[in-house]
């Protein structure tokens, strides 16, 4: 397939490694001036664009992709950074690949949609009142991917759970004694570890129906306490302190305290995350940081028997 990554950065490139390793013909996007090193390095092509900006599509346009994500990130941590990048930047990449359409366009939303502070379970069928200008941003998002598939594009929507894994995760932090934790430690969180993300959306490439919205999360659901609490003993660091939360309307994605369900993305594209849940996940980080610190010879021995 040929597969345009609106947004090759932190989780777009490690989907490119993945695809262009199963032998697809993958183009990631970037900003204007930003580095391409790591695409090229991945096999990736490099198509510099910003998705905020449509005179700058005008290469997207011109081409024919089978497989379309839209998982960028926004410029700036605001409101308006939030509002260009995902109802702006769906609109505009649509309008670009109006002429030629995919045969499937994946958003990449996120968890946050649900604003839930009650510790209650959430599925796809859930209310969607989200309390961050993150979450209204990308519920806008997908709404632009709902008027699409009504006029015959073949969308899907998945919401994201908190991304982590390799370079993104709290153990630097806890490293550090620089932990930081909102004012509730019984609030439950809902991860995903970036591959299992990747993996995710290659599923839904290749199973899933127009106008289908899925959750991603591992589903172990673990409060902010046990998380951050585990994280600490592993590491060796002071366990974190809880201060009192920031309110909703000064961040992107405020706090919330609900208990994410991703059945529907098992049961109907047969996806399963290869990081059950948090512990399996930071363990596979630490053994490779651990195996960084060894000889060469002995770290590949040890991953490749």
């Amino acid at each position: 397939m040929r597969v345009l990554i609106a947004g090759c950065g932190y989780l777009g490139l490690a989907l490119g490694a993945r695809l262009v390793a199963a032998g697809h013909q993958v183009s990631g996007m970037r900003r204007p001036g930003s580095d391409i090193a790591p695409l090229r390095h991945a096999g990736i092509v490099p198509v510099s664009a910003d998705l905020s900006i449509p005179q700058t599509l005008a290469g997207v346009s011109g081409n024919t992709w089978d497989w379309v994500v839209h998982c960028a990130a926004p410029a700036e941590h605001s409101e308006s950074g939030y509002r260009a990048v995902y109802p702006g930047g769906a609109r505009h990449l649509l309008h670009a690949l109006e002429s030629s359409r995919p045969r499937s366009f994946v958003l990449v939303s996120s968890t946050s949609v649900y604003g839930q502070v009650d510790g209650s379970l959430v599925d796809e069928m859930s209310p969607t009142e989200p309390v961050g200008f993150g979450g209204r941003a990308m519920l806008e998002a997908e709404h632009v991917l709902r008027d699409a598939a009504a006029a015959g594009w073949t969308t899907v929507i998945l919401r994201a759970a908190g991304l982590y894994g390799p370079g993104r995760n709290r153990l630097a932090a806890a490293r550090r004694g620089e932990f930081r934790a909102s004012g509730d430690p019984s609030r439950w969180m809902n991860l995903i570890h970036r591959d299992d993300l990747a993996a995710a959306i290659v599923a839904a490439f290749e199973c899933a129906r127009g106008g289908t919205t899925y959750n991603v999360c591992d589903g172990s659901h673990a409060t902010e306490a046990g998380f951050l609490g585990w994280i600490a003993g592993r590491v060796g660091a002071a366990p974190p302190q809880f201060a009192a939360p920031m309110a909703a309307s000064t961040q992107g994605r405020a706090p919330t305290n609900k208990r994410v369900v991703g059945e529907r993305l098992r049961r109907e594209l047969g996806w399963v995350p290869a990081f059950p849940d948090f512990r399996a996940g930071y363990e596979s980080i630490l053994a490779v940081e651990h195996c960084q610190q060894l000889p060469l010879d002995t770290c590949v021995n040890s991953v490749h028997p």
